[in-house]
């Protein structure tokens, strides 16, 4: 099994401007849009720990079946091929390796898909949300609303 490189997400979230005090532009957030944006990067930032913690977990397994070839690669060289018994029970080793290896490059693959999709997603984020102005008291009462929602939630 060929080593895979280290899965990297960028992730190129920018905050969206403030407006101080003075005359709106047409180019103000309207409140949904504040809150569309805050939900969103909310969002973005919830799935980039849990594709950190899926990359970790893909280099420890990756790891660990390093280990695994290792150890069968010097099995194999202590191998008694006269020996039926052994030789079978290197082989089912070997084919236990060789699912464990066919899972891992799975799970890889649709770890890659994800990031690739989280990174399509933060870069609408960007198109969308990155550069707009947001009245700092449409933020404030935006945050304070979704406080006020995930408090409920927990007394329900």
């Amino acid at each position: 099994m060929k080593p895979r490189s280290k899965i990297l997400c960028t992730m190129g979230m920018l905050l969206a401007s403030v407006v101080s005090a003075g005359p709106l532009s047409a180019e103000v957030a309207s409140r949904d849009l504040v809150r569309e944006c805050i939900a969103t990067d909310d969002s973005l930032y919830t799935r980039k720990m849990r594709i950190d913690e899926n990359a970790n977990a893909d280099e420890r397994a990756l790891a660990e079946a390093q280990d695994a070839s290792s150890r069968l690669n010097a099995m194999k060289g202590e191998l008694n091929t006269a020996d039926v018994a052994a030789v079978d029970a290197f082989n089912q080793k070997l084919n236990a390796q060789n699912v464990a290896a066919a899972e891992l490059n799975g799970a890889i693959d649709a770890h890659a898909k994800e990031v690739d999709a989280y990174n399509r997603d933060v870069q609408a984020y960007n198109q969308k949300c990155a550069s707009v102005k947001m009245r700092k008291h449409d933020r404030r009462q935006v945050i304070k609303e979704r406080a006020q929602e995930e408090a409920k939630a927990k007394q329900n």
